[in-house]
C-alpha cells in the first residue's frame, strides 16, 4: 500500500537530498506518465495479475531507464512466487538475483551489512535481489516485507524487516535508484 511509503518519505526527505513529493497516487501500468517516473513500488500479499498487455508496457517501461521496486508484503508466499514468476515473464534471459554483499546499493547511503527481521533473533545479509540488464538492475525485490516495517505495522506471522531496518534498506534502495 502506497500509504505505508510516509514514513519512509519523511527520513528520506530529512535526511538526504532527494527531492520527495508527499502525494499518494494510485497508477495504472497504463497511465500515458508512467515513463516520466524513474521509480515504481509494488507490494502485495496476492498475485500482482498483470495482463499481457501491461506486461509489455511494464517490460518497455523498464527498458528505457524505468525501475521497479517491489516487495512481498509481509513476506507474503503467493506474492513472492507469483512475482517471481513475472520476472521470468519480463525477462527470461535475466533471472532474479541475489545482490552480492559488496554492491554498491548496500552503501550508497547507509552501510548495510545485516538486518534485522520482524519476529527472528538474529540478523540477515541483505536479501535483495535484481534483474540486472545492462548492468543495471531494473527490478530490485525483497521477499520480506519492507512497508510493514515503514508503517510500523507487525502481523503475528509477517515476514518483514523492522522498522530501522526496513526505514535504512528503504533509503539505500531509493538513493541507489535516484543516482
Amino acid at each position: 500500500e502506497l500509504d505505508s511509503l510516509c514514513p519512509a518519505h519523511t527520513i528520506l526527505a530529512s535526511n538526504t537530498s532527494v527531492a520527495v513529493r508527499f502525494e499518494r497516487q494510485a497508477l495504472s501500468i497504463k497511465d500515458p506518465t508512467l515513463f516520466e517516473r524513474p521509480l515504481l513500488y509494488m507490494t502485495g500479499s496476492w498475485h500482482p495479475g498483470l495482463r499481457d498487455e501491461e506486461q509489455v508496457l511494464l517490460r518497455r517501461y523498464l527498458l528505457n531507464g524505468g525501475t521497479l521496486l517491489a516487495d512481498a508484503a509481509a513476506g507474503a508466499t503467493e506474492f513472492d512466487l507469483a512475482f517471481r514468476a513475472l520476472c521470468r515473464e519480463l525477462f527470461p534471459d535475466a533471472p532474479l538475483q541475489a545482490l552480492p554483499a559488496e554492491h554498491p546499493l548496500f552503501s550508497c547511503f547507509h552501510t548495510i551489512t545485516t538486518l534485522s527481521l520482524h519476529h527472528e533473533q538474529e540478523p540477515v545479509a541483505p536479501p535483495i535481489e535484481a534483474v540486472t540488464i545492462n548492468q543495471r538492475p531494473v527490478i530490485l525485490y525483497s521477499r520480506y516485507g519492507l512497508g510493514d516495517g515503514w508503517a510500523h505495522q507487525f502481523s503475528m506471522y509477517a515476514r518483514c524487516y523492522t522498522t530501522e531496518d526496513a526505514l535504512k534498506l528503504g533509503t539505500n534502495l531509493i538513493v541507489y535508484v535516484m543516482q
